[in-house]
């Protein structure tokens, strides 16, 4: 963090009951978990809870035998694409080998799993195959229908998109789903997301392709401007700047503030100030959700992407578009550049494909492909004069 202070998440103290030494601190929830009398462990020796105040928590040695750990909450971590890009890719290779031996042994000889962990992984596997008939990876989005318990209302439809794509690209997919939703429809649409897919709740029935579809990739940030201040991600980011910025003060160095009341009270100071967009601290919870925890240069690549305005688009194919225009060479293709010959592709499209992830991209000036698919759409008139 630059400047100011670090979030305060309202921890206890723990101290020695005789001396009032402190010893460490103990998460808010597992303290308001546990009664006098309590023992757990911390570091190599176990404590007895004799007394719990407003800051501190006082102990004494205590019993190993009957001691249990503590444990602290954090915000969650959403998993960065790269390392699910990884899963992805070892999905596709492991999806054809899940009864071979040798898949097992690499497990444990390349990825240092226990041979336990491997069995259990490969039996996962190999029931999600048996469920959906093919696993998600690298180049497949597997669209999964849930079929509706006797409890659901019939109109009620789940999908789950198993993508592999991470939190840090589902979670601004699934607002940005949501949003889009409720632009075209008028109704909240109920989306649930981790680092592997997303569950959409459908109110009525829809091909996964058209779900899919309501997302530009051109339109992700103005449709995340939408709903993004709405959420609890925001405003968590929110009281983590509001409190670096030390403008959620403590009424005092040795007296704990609740973790509730600091959520309170970044609730108030985001409502008073939610009208001035430039305040600098919703400006930096902004720039902290797009730059740090959103990877949306990765989002844009990952959605479909249509011919717009008659320009080229770049970054990569979904399989089945890679197949239809690469042929034999699709799993080879990594990026490729699609260019339309003539007002909107009405001469055709040139395809440029690349086995470097990075070599075509959104993010990429498209300016001499377009002037190059101008070039071979008047080459082609001429040839069919």
């Amino acid at each position: 963090m630059a400047g100011g202070t670090i979030a305060d998440r309202g921890y206890f103290a723990l101290r020695l009951e005789d001396s009032m030494a402190k010893i460490g601190e103990l998460d808010e929830e597992f303290v308001w978990e546990r009664s006098l009398g309590d023992s757990f462990t911390l570091g190599a020796q176990s404590w007895q809870i004799r007394r719990i105040t407003h800051n501190d928590v006082l102990v004494t040695p205590g019993r190993k035998s009957s001691a249990m750990a503590p444990f602290w909450r954090a915000d969650a971590q959403d998993r960065g694409f790269y390392f699910s890009e990884k899963v992805a890719c070892f999905l596709e290779r492991a999806e054809d080998r899940l009864e071979s031996p040798e898949l097992a042994r690499e497990l444990v000889s390349e990825h240092a799993f226990e041979p336990a962990a491997a069995a259990e992984l490969l039996e996962l596997l190999r029931t999600q195959k048996a469920s959906t008939g093919v696993l998600p990876h690298r180049h497949r989005l597997l669209a999964e229908w849930v079929q509706p318990r006797p409890e659901d209302r019939e109109e009620h439809r789940r999908v789950i998109f198993h993508t592999f794509w991470g939190g840090r690209v589902n979670r601004p997919l699934a607002i940005a789903l949501a949003a889009a939703w409720e632009e075209q429809h008028g109704e909240t649409l109920e989306i649930v997301h981790d680092d592997d897919c997303l569950m959409v709740m459908l109110p009525r029935p829809m091909a996964a392709e058209e779900v899919l579809g309501l997302v530009d990739p051109e339109q992700v940030e103005a449709l995340l401007r939408l709903r993004l201040e709405t959420t609890g991600f925001f405003g968590a980011r929110f009281r983590i700047a509001a409190s670096t910025a030390l403008l959620l003060p403590k009424s005092g160095f040795r007296n704990r503030t609740p973790l509730w009341l600091n959520r309170m009270r970044a609730k108030k100071l985001g409502e008073a100030v939610s009208r001035y967009g430039d305040f600098p601290v919703v400006v930096e919870t902004w720039r902290t959700c797009l730059q740090d925890e959103f990877e949306l240069d990765a989002l844009k690549a990952l959605l479909p992407t249509p011919l717009v305005d008659n320009r080229p688009q770049c970054g990569r194919l979904k399989h089945e578009q890679a197949e239809f225009l690469f042929g034999d060479q699709a799993a080879a293709i990594e990026s490729c550049a699609v260019i339309p010959l003539g007002h909107c592709g009405s001469a055709g499209l040139l395809s440029i494909g690349s086995r470097e992830v990075n070599r075509f991209n959104p993010c990429m000036g498209t300016l001499f492909l377009s002037h190059l698919g101008e070039l071979i759409a008047r080459l082609l008139e001429r040839f069919n004069r």
